[in-house]
């Protein structure tokens, strides 16, 4: 997290808490996400043995004032899994995931943002999450929601901190993809908070989603509605969600459900653990269609001290992933042999932040 002192990385899917007036600071704040894979797959999927780069982001943002903007730059590979067809060869390029222009007001809790903004939904799932670079939150990994769209963002945080909004009106065609249609997405993110009246050392907050959207040539219903419940107790801190799709990717008649559960906490010391279960419908009303995926893991944080003195978070982790397709949930008609598969990898993962001031205007 970039110290108080600079709120110029501060997503609008989140709290802006009331008085705080550090905005009024003139600040240029850096972050650097990387991680890196080996992984070993069962059954052999052809490759079974492979490195991987499941995070690599670089942001930057910039604040004068309470006026501000935020960059962000992600890693993606130029050809799909299933082509060797891209950019010189197949390679990782710097996609835009993030350009927003933006002014907040903290006193009043009240932000505004325009440009390539965040899906709430996402970066606060992410934030709860906390494992990003194991695993994005399920909604962005089973396809239901992109990590950003084109469109314009306004929030509001209540004075104690108790509540926060958020609402979106986007393009609906996420950051892949230019508007294809004349329907703009509107969504609705809220947070609620019971910190005030529990311990310091609890937290428990309920955040809510509703999306109304179109997407593709074709004004293909895009719906959502989802429920998340997060809470923390000392170093342990879980959540569970839930989510429902009107359309899919363009598929009208796709109404799929996803449900994740999540828990990791200090176990000793430096080690941590981690488990998390998805489980996604496919098809309403069908029991042989979901498929499910497990996530098993144990990490040891490697502070690393920085020339500004600060501690970057790095952490070495191994997990353990299994996937289950149930027989209507198959990739591909007869398929069944790589319907359960299981992933044993080893990841090393370094985080880097800091700030700069700047000259008043």
């Amino acid at each position: 997290m970039i110290p108080p002192t600079c709120l110029a990385m501060l997503s609008l899917a989140g709290s802006l808490t009331m008085g705080d007036s550090a905005v009024a600071s003139h600040c240029m704040a850096v972050d650097l996400d990387v991680a890196g894979r080996v992984s070993q797959t069962w059954p052999d999927p052809g490759i079974a043995r492979r490195f991987t780069l499941p995070r690599a982001r670089l942001s930057l943002g910039i604040a004068q004032h309470g006026a501000g903007a935020r960059l962000q730059l992600g890693a993606v590979r130029s050809a799909g899994e299933g082509s060797y067809i891209g950019v010189d060869g197949e390679s990782l390029l710097a996609q835009v995931q993030v350009a927003e222009a933006r002014y907040l007001v903290p006193r009043w809790g009240l932000g505004v943002a325009a440009g390539l903004v965040d899906t709430a939904w996402v970066v606060s799932g992410d934030d709860a999450w906390g494992f990003r670079a194991l695993a994005p939150v399920s909604g962005e990994r089973n396809g239901l929601f992109t990590r950003s769209d084109l469109g314009a963002t306004a929030s509001w945080t209540s004075p104690g901190d108790w509540a926060s909004l958020s609402l979106t009106v986007s393009s609906g065609e996420g950051h892949q993809r230019r508007e294809r249609n004349d329907g703009q997405n509107v969504a609705l993110w809220f947070a609620v908070r019971a910190d005030q009246a529990l311990p310091d050392d609890v937290h428990i907050e309920l955040q809510g989603l509703l999306r109304d959207g179109s997407r593709g040539l074709r004004f293909v219903r895009d719906h959502r509605a989802g429920a998340r419940l997060l809470t923390e107790v000392g170093a342990i801190r879980g959540g569970v969600e839930w989510v429902r799709a009107w359309g899919l990717d363009g598929v009208h008649a796709a109404e799929p459900t996803a449900w994740s559960l999540w828990s990791s906490g200090q176990v000793w010391g430096p080690v941590q653990a981690v488990g998390r279960v998805d489980r996604v419908g496919w098809q309403p009303g069908v029991d042989d269609a979901s498929s499910t995926t497990t996530w098993l893991g144990g990490g040891l944080d490697l502070p690393v001290s920085t020339p500004t003195d600060q501690t970057a978070p790095g952490r070495v982790l191994i997990a353990w992933q299994s996937h289950h397709d149930d027989p209507g949930a198959t990739p591909l008609a007869g398929a069944a042999g790589m319907a359960d598969t299981h992933t044993l990898l080893l990841q090393l993962e370094l985080g880097a932040r800091g700030e700069v001031p700047l000259a008043s205007p």
